[in-house]
């Protein structure tokens, strides 16, 4: 009688260690893909998914657009650069005032342009075409040679 006690108490602390080391795996596995997926996946950062203004963006012409976060008028010019519009000019207006940027000029033609575009500031962008890219000339093997 004593032996079969101690079999079943045994038997017992086996299932328990078998159900403690599956929990104990389990736990392990979500905490393995947690971290991976932490070290993969790349930040969302705001910068990634949301450009410093709003509106749509022409690639040649003119727009009125607004800006979507208070922004340098030099990271508003590269931010519409990206989205392909060769801004030749960005305006404000001040007091009533229209004040002009013109991305790349010296910094006394800039000078009466605010330092900061504050959010939710509407503001024109005339956009110059960008040129096409230039095929370049590949050597094609002729036949026969």
């Amino acid at each position: 009688m004593m032996h079969m006690r101690l079999t079943r108490s045994f038997e017992g602390w086996v299932r328990a260690g078998r159900a403690h080391r599956a929990a104990r795996a389990a736990v392990m596995l979500g905490l393995t893909a947690v971290t991976v997926a932490a070290l993969v996946l790349p930040a969302r950062t705001e910068a990634q998914t949301n450009p410093p203004y709003v509106g749509e963006v022409p690639r040649e012409g003119v727009a009125l657009l607004m800006a979507s976060t208070t922004v340098a008028p030099s990271e508003l010019a590269s931010a519409l650069d990206a989205a392909r519009c060769a801004p030749e000019v960005l305006a404000v207006t001040v007091g009533g005032q229209w004040r002009i940027y013109v991305p790349g000029a010296p910094a006394f033609v800039n000078e009466g342009f605010p330092s900061s575009i504050v959010q939710w500031t509407g503001f024109f962008v005339r956009c110059r075409a960008m040129a096409a890219p230039t095929p370049t000339a590949t050597s094609t093997p002729t036949p026969g040679s």
